[in-house]
């Protein structure tokens, strides 16, 4: 009796195996959507931002790739730190810092803010590594194409969100509470995924070295560094188009900030379908990942080159939309298929996808930081960003890791 009273008495005890799931499968998503809307939300407002700290605009680019900079470091260690600490309790770390990083817009110096920001990138690093191994730890096998393509366009959907409401927002209550939205629905999501109990059994208590020998075996997986290089080239790519793209759109077509945020979101919300279809067809209809990968690899840098150079409201609103496909098209058929490799636990996915997300950040933190000195160099923002768009072929590397339905 007593041992039923205790087990009762855990946190998500009441809600149930489903229960559990279902929580898992809504708010850890959910949360990276928040952490998007409060990472992408700087940009619309840049200009007040940086004039309200007395800097260069062209340096405020630092506060959206400052956090790519953390990502290329933190995943790394969150595999690690997982392991030894368990996916509940990282996850929960995690989310404390993306919340306490929200006062970000309120520090008085340029320093604490970047400073801020940073601490930002940790946590939504380190949340974003552990999406795929929380979903092996709790979800049913048949729901983690679906989890997996809503993981992905998490962060999209905040960005999406962010780019159409913070300028309006901003006008009403300051720049400063607009950008801050995002730390009030993190806050609430991190209250549901606190709710739900362990994410699986705890770890064996092992030590240090035996953690550290586990990661360096995922080191040695050719899996390991095709899923990093499938997943470098769209990852850098979203980051400059975010960062560049509306700055194109004003300058090459005259167009008022408010209409290029417009398209910016248009690009973004087009993800969404994408990827969650993809997921859909992928747990139901074609299983195997080389499809998505192939059509997206072809797709995006061509969809990227029409709608930077479209001259015609209708050819962009085409091309951008085919770019947003194709970006996130190869999420959940790369993450799924990595997912089922033979004996895939928790614990090695997050060493895996620790690795994978550091490679990726490293390049996607570098490719927006190259352009502005290109840029003060005199090179054409058009030229750059039709060049940033070839490396959306990477996710055609996916065609080398092995599939179940292979």
């Amino acid at each position: 009796m007593s041992v039923a009273v205790a087990t009762a008495a855990l946190p998500g005890a009441r809600l149930g195996e489903r229960g559990r799931a279902l929580v898992v499968l809504l708010s850890l998503p959910l949360f990276y959507a928040c952490f998007g809307l409060t990472w992408m939300g700087f940009v619309p407002v840049m200009p007040e931002i940086t004039g309200a700290f007395g800097v260069e605009r062209a340096s405020g680019a630092l506060l959206i790739t400052v956090i790519s900079m953390a990502k290329s470091v933190v995943p790394i260690l969150a595999g690690v730190v997982a392991a030894r600490l368990g996916l509940r309790r990282t996850l929960l770390l995690a989310g404390a810092l993306v919340v306490v990083a929200g006062a970000a817009p309120f520090l008085p110096t340029w320093g604490a803010l970047v400073a801020a920001r940073f601490v930002l990138g940790v946590g939504g690093a380190v949340w974003v590594t552990l999406l795929g191994p929380a979903g092996l730890a709790v979800l049913p096998s048949s729901w983690r194409p679906v989890a997996n393509a809503a993981n992905g366009i998490a962060v999209n959907l905040g960005v999406v969100v962010a780019l159409a409401v913070t300028l309006p927002l901003a006008s009403m209550i300051g720049w400063q509470w607009a950008v801050s939205v995002g730390t009030l629905g993190a806050a609430l999501c991190l209250l549901l995924t606190a709710s739900v109990g362990p994410f699986g059994a705890p770890p064996a208590p092992a030590p240090i070295g035996d953690t550290l020998a586990a990661y360096a075996r995922t080191l040695k997986l050719r899996e390991t560094w095709i899923l990093a290089l499938a997943f470098s080239g769209p990852l850098a790519l979203y980051l400059v188009l975010n960062t560049f793209l509306g700055q194109h759109l004003e300058a090459a077509f005259a167009l008022p900030r408010a209409t290029a945020m417009r398209w910016l979101v248009w690009l973004n919300l087009w993800g969404m379908p994408a990827s969650l279809g993809a997921g859909f067809l992928l747990a139901r209809v074609w299983r195997s990942p080389k499809p998505y990968l192939v059509v997206a690899s072809l797709l995006l840098p061509l969809a990227v080159a029409g709608g930077v150079l479209a001259p015609t409201d209708g050819l962009r609103a085409l091309a951008f939309a085919l770019a947003g496909l194709g970006m996130f098209l190869p999420v959940s058929p790369l993450i799924t298929t990595v997912q089922q490799l033979p004996g895939q636990t928790p614990g090695a996915l997050g060493m895996i996808l620790g690795t994978m997300f550091a490679v990726t950040y490293v390049v996607s933190s570098a490719v927006p930081s190259a352009i502005g000195p290109l840029l003060a160099q005199g090179m054409s923002l058009s030229t750059l960003l039709i060049a940033a768009g070839v490396l959306g072929a990477t996710p055609i590397a996916g065609l080398l890791l092995r599939s179940r339905s292979a």
